[in-house]
């Protein structure tokens, strides 16, 4: 097949001579650009992520994401799930999210911290050289 012409294609935005932030430089390295070149808004790439991270409040909604994708593994370095968003006194269904989430994530190959373990913040700052680009 050849190229389609129903969606928009993405244009490279212009060029402004200035320099970049040190966010579009990181993004930049992690879409393989040479050392101090970034990326600019509105720019097409696909960076390599070697870290996500999920917090309770989204974790149930990522879970069905990824059964939906029928994933059975993360190819990134480091998938961390964490409950530290949760309330002083947690519903009924925060805490069958308590009982199952955790073992979903780490029968995928992540990492699950349990309520109580700390912010997944300082968990992340622990683990990770910023050299590269995560969520």
């Amino acid at each position: 097949l050849g190229p389609t012409d129903l969606f928009k294609l993405p244009e490279a935005p212009v060029d402004t001579g200035k320099g970049f932030t040190l966010a579009q430089k990181m993004v930049g390295k992690a879409c393989g650009l040479p050392e101090g070149k970034g990326v600019r808004p509105g720019t097409y790439c696909e960076p390599k992520m070697t870290t996500v991270g999920s917090q309770d409040t989204t974790g149930p909604m990522t879970r069905d994401e990824l059964k939906d994708l029928a994933c059975l593994g993360f190819s990134t370095d480091l998938v961390m799930q964490s409950f530290c968003h949760t309330a002083a006194y947690p519903k009924p269904i925060d805490v069958t999210t308590h009982h199952t989430l955790p073992d979903f994530i780490m029968t995928r190959g992540g990492v699950s911290l349990r309520p109580g373990d700390g912010i997944i913040h300082s968990w992340l700052n622990r683990m990770l050289l910023p050299d590269t680009v995560g969520t």
